[in-house]
C-alpha cells in the first residue's frame, strides 16, 4: 500500500461505531499559495504522537464517548458556551481538529450561510476532519500551522482545547495570529 494513502476498514461495522476513516492523506496537504508544508513541530512528536499522530490512536480516541470521559461529562456545556459566542452565518477558523462532534456541529451551528475553515499542523488530523465535514459544503479543512494560519480574515475564532498542550513560547505565537485573524468587532473564543 502506497506510504500517502491509510484506509482504515473496520469488518463489520459502520463508520458511526468506528470513528472516521482516514483517508488519503497526501491530499491533506494542500496550502495557501506563498506557504510551506508546516512540519509537525517537536512538541507534537515527542509529547503527543500517540493522541494525534499515531494513525490507530486517531481511529481509537476520536470519539464522542472519549471526549466526554477526558472532559468529565462536560463536553456539551462547553461547546454550547463556544458556540453562544458565534452567530449563524459567520465565517469562522477552528486552529485544531478536535475529536469527537465538534467541528461538525460548529458547521451545522454556522447554518448554510455560514463558513468553516478547520486547520492543523498534522496532515492526519486533516485528513480525519475532512472525513467528518465532506458533508458540510460551506466547511473546509486546510493543512497549516495555528501559529501561521494565514492572511485571511474571519468573523470569529474559535480555539477549543488546544492552548493547554502547546509550549509557552509556541502558545503565545498562536494567540497573537488568531488575534491578527479578526477585525475590529470579531470574536476569538478560547475554551481550554
Amino acid at each position: 500500500m502506497d506510504a500517502a494513502l491509510q484506509i482504515y476498514k473496520p469488518q463489520g461495522e459502520s463508520k458511526s461505531q468506528t470513528g472516521h476513516l482516514i483517508r488519503d492523506l497526501a491530499a491533506a496537504t494542500d496550502i495557501w499559495p506563498g506557504e510551506g508544508v508546516p512540519e509537525v513541530p517537536a512538541y507534537l512528536q515527542e509529547t503527543y504522537y500517540w493522541a494525534y499522530l499515531s494513525p490507530r490512536n486517531v481511529r481509537l480516541l476520536d470519539r464522542e464517548l472519549v471526549v466526554k470521559v477526558i472532559l468529565w461529562g462536560q463536553q456539551r456545556r462547553l461547546r454550547q458556551q463556544a458556540f453562544a459566542e458565534i452567530t449563524a452565518g459567520q465565517s469562522v477558523l477552528q486552529p485544531a481538529h478536535v475529536y469527537g462532534e465538534f467541528s461538525p456541529a460548529l458547521a451545522r451551528h454556522l447554518g448554510p450561510e455560514g463558513r468553516l475553515e478547520v486547520i492543523d499542523v498534522a496532515p492526519i488530523q486533516v485528513a480525519n476532519c475532512r472525513c467528518k465535514l465532506e458533508m458540510y459544503p460551506r466547511a473546509t479543512v486546510r493543512h497549516a500551522d495555528a501559529a501561521r494560519p494565514g492572511n485571511r480574515s474571519y468573523d470569529a475564532v474559535c480555539c477549543f482545547f488546544l492552548l493547554h498542550e502547546l509550549p509557552d513560547d509556541y502558545k503565545r505565537a498562536v494567540v497573537d495570529a488568531l488575534l491578527a485573524r479578526v477585525p475590529a468587532g470579531g470574536k476569538v473564543v478560547f475554551i481550554d
